[in-house]
């Protein structure tokens, strides 16, 4: 699992989280009860904590985009790359940015140990 240490988050707290996450199982109710499944990545669907923590680990991703220079930018601020939940969108002016600004995509998904879905590109 990698973990970012550089998120001014107190240790205790991230303790909890690591292990409350480590620990984390599931059981599917389909007119009867499934067993015990143990979740080995990802965060909870529907949880409260959920869409922050998915935030702090993509962050990385956006400002990449943004120190790279490429993208589009309104008033001197990045606008270059909008995301919601899981999906990205990347703007801009020309095609040589944009495969630059997938490249970086790439990379730092790659560096969370996460995949571009081309399926649904």
């Amino acid at each position: 699992m990698f973990i970012k240490w550089d998120r001014n988050v107190p240790l205790a707290i991230m303790n909890i989280l690591v292990n409350w996450y480590s620990v984390s199982a599931a059981v599917v109710r389909w007119d009867m009860l499934s067993g015990t499944i143990q979740l080995m990545c990802g965060v909870r669907q529907g949880g409260v904590l959920s869409p922050v923590l998915f935030a702090v680990y993509a962050n990385d991703i956006i400002v990449a985009l943004s120190e790279s220079g490429a993208g589009c930018y309104y008033d001197n601020m990045f606008v270059g790359c909008v995301m919601y939940a899981d999906e990205i969108l990347l703007l801009s002016a020309s095609l040589c940015d944009l495969q630059l600004m997938i490249s970086i995509c790439c990379e730092e998904l790659d560096e969370l140990d996460m995949r571009l879905n081309l399926k649904k590109s």
